[in-house]
């Protein structure tokens, strides 16, 4: 029996791992080259030795009503309901559209006034390192002065 719960509120950061080779098979070993998921949600794995393998299954979360979703900041949300939010795996009633562009969610205006306060920050930074350096050669002419 296996129970899904969207209730968690954060992440490890995980432990070490080793992995070992149990059992030879005649190919040669492989590195990951490229992974990503297909139409169904299914994770698929290539290998630098010609290997493709699948795994796991992307989980789709729907929830009945979306007044029980709180806005957290831009696009992230918080589940604010009582009722169970039913997970299912993708493939099931949705389809992804997977190496496809999307338009983003960002808000440029947002975005293009934090670029602006921090190139004002670096302006300033180096105003000040000009400053800094100007005030230390001032320093070292004085003391050759002498």
């Amino acid at each position: 029996d296996v129970r899904l719960s969207a209730a968690a509120t954060g992440h490890s950061t995980g432990t070490g791992s080793s992995l070992a080779v149990e059992k030879v098979d005649g190919r040669p070993a492989g590195s990951i080259t490229k992974f990503g998921f297909d139409d169904t949600g299914t994770l698929v794995v290539s290998y630098s030795n010609g290997q493709t393998r699948k795994g796991g299954q992307l989980a789709i979360a729907e929830i009945g009503d979306m007044d029980q979703l709180e806005q957290v900041s831009g696009a992230l949300f918080r589940y604010s309901g009582s009722n169970p939010v039913n997970l299912t795996v993708a493939g099931t009633r949705t389809k992804l559209a997977t190496a496809s562009l999307e338009l983003s969610n960002v808000d440029l205006t947002d975005q293009l006034s934090s670029l602006i306060l921090v190139q004002r920050g670096y302006q300033a930074s180096s105003q000040v390192l000009s400053t800094a350096s100007e005030m230390i050669q001032d320093l070292y002419e004085m003391k050759s002065r002498r």
